[in-house]
């Protein structure tokens, strides 16, 4: 298994009140049709989404079975997301699971990928 964090600024000028992301705007900028789109993405077991309102950013946390399948999306990713109107500073980092250890600590990592598909 393979972890995949994105993380991107968003411009809040464009999805907040020129200070912060406001709610409203972050939800229209993520619909839940995205969400359902990404949970059909090759290799995805799950995916957290989460915002940093103060900091105009976002992140998305990726369970992968595979490498291969993390660094399509990463690569997706860097390619796609500078090119969305007030996104910028795309990172990507990519980490193998220590599996044994995660299950010990009660990580989610054996949820059945995409099960409400």
């Amino acid at each position: 298994m393979v972890f995949l964090h994105i993380s991107f600024d968003l411009d809040a000028d464009i999805y907040g009140d020129g200070k912060k992301l406001d709610a409203d705007m972050v939800a229209s900028t993520f619909p839940i049709e995205m969400a359902e789109e990404m949970a059909k993405l090759p290799g995805l077991i799950w995916k957290l989404w989460t915002s940093q309102a103060e900091e105009c950013k976002a992140d998305g946390f990726y369970l992968f079975s595979t490498r291969e399948d993390a660094e399509n999306r990463a690569a997706f990713a860097k390619k796609a997301f500078p090119r969305v109107p007030g996104l910028s500073n795309v990172k990507t980092e990519i980490h193998d699971v220590m599996e044994d250890l995660s299950r010990v600590t009660r990580a989610p990592i054996d949820l059945p990928a995409n099960p409400s598909l």
